[in-house]
């Protein structure tokens, strides 16, 4: 997925809603400070989704609320990856 500042942030599931930070065909460096294999929690919360960084140590270093715009283009982009080759 991409977020509004351009940064390229791709995940792999590990389970329902716990995801890792892998490495991406468009950027060399893990986005945000963060570091790949990172653990990205997505958190329903009061009505919301959101997705959050977390540290090794568990502390949360980056959030961004999941609106319908962006839940729109992560899913293109997951189907658009799942039809290209590798």
């Amino acid at each position: 997925m991409t977020t509004s500042q351009d940064s390229e942030l791709t995940l792999e599931k590990v389970k329902e809603g716990e995801y890792k930070i892998i490495p991406s065909r468009q950027a060399e460096e893990c986005p945000f400070g963060a570091e790949f294999g990172w653990k990205v929690l997505h958190i329903r919360q009061e009505g919301l989704n959101f997705l959050a960084i977390h540290k090794p140590n568990g502390d949360v270093m980056w959030t961004m609320e999941l609106t319908t715009n962006n839940e729109e283009k992560c899913e293109e982009q997951q189907m658009m990856m799942g039809q290209e080759e590798p």
